[in-house]
């Protein structure tokens, strides 16, 4: 469902969305927005699994040391 909305642009913003062709506008902008939005949403998800990662206590080892036990575990 769409929804007719009405925004203010300052100047600079208005100019450059006056040189998108008027059939173009409403598409170029709930792209713009969306793109935006999924910015923002990533931004917010590093933050919390960086909010995680340090209460989480480190493993001893390292990755190859793990991949070699699994692969040496299985012959």
């Amino acid at each position: 469902m769409s929804h007719r909305i009405q925004i203010t642009l300052e100047d600079h913003l208005w100019e450059f969305v006056q040189t998108i062709p008027k059939n173009k506008r409403s598409q170029f902008l709930k792209q713009t927005v969306s793109d935006q939005l999924t910015r923002i949403r990533r931004q917010q998800a590093m933050e919390e699994m960086d909010i995680l990662r340090s209460k989480l206590k480190p493993l001893p080892g390292c990755a190859e040391e793990w991949i070699r036990e699994e692969r040496d575990g299985h012959l």
